[in-house]
């Protein structure tokens, strides 16, 4: 079960549409990022598609899925480089989003036809990043064990 986190958030799923890419293949690959929750806004140009999303439901389905592939350290470590003021991103492949899969870039060069890039924003995310990445998880451990000692 995923721990709730009430927390104001802004989630962003982009990636630049290739000229050979069908628009409907490349939106079953963020929704399958995003689970079921849908958008507050959609974009779509002739090169780019940008789904945002308001609340912590969007990255619900990364969080089980960087647990379930075993991938919160590297999550975290590319989180934290790319974190900027309130704000931070990473690199998804592509190929497989669009099969279900969670796959970490840390180059875009990583996935051939281009990365997703999953980008979020909150006054707090320090917080949302915790949560996420099990930081938070492993604090309570290591103080629960700390307190049997």
């Amino acid at each position: 079960m995923i721990p709730k986190l009430e927390i104001k958030i802004k989630v962003q799923i982009s990636a630049v549409l290739n000229a050979s890419e069908d628009v409907g293949k490349l939106s079953a690959a963020i929704k399958s990022v995003a689970g079921n929750v849908e958008p507050s806004n959609r974009e779509e140009s002739d090169n780019l598609l940008v789904w945002e999303f308001d609340g912590i439901n969007a990255l619900y389905n990364f969080y089980s899925k960087i647990r379930e592939r075993k991938i919160t350290a590297a999550a975290r470590r590319l989180i934290l480089k790319n974190m900027r003021n309130d704000s931070t991103w990473v690199y998804l492949n592509r190929q497989a989003a669009s099969v279900g899969n969670i796959v970490l870039c840390d180059d875009p060069e990583e996935s051939p036809l281009g990365p997703l890039v999953l980008k979020f924003e909150s006054p707090l995310l320090m917080e949302v990043v915790d949560w996420l990445t099990g930081e938070k998880e492993m604090n309570d451990v290591t103080k629960d064990l700390r307190r049997r000692l």
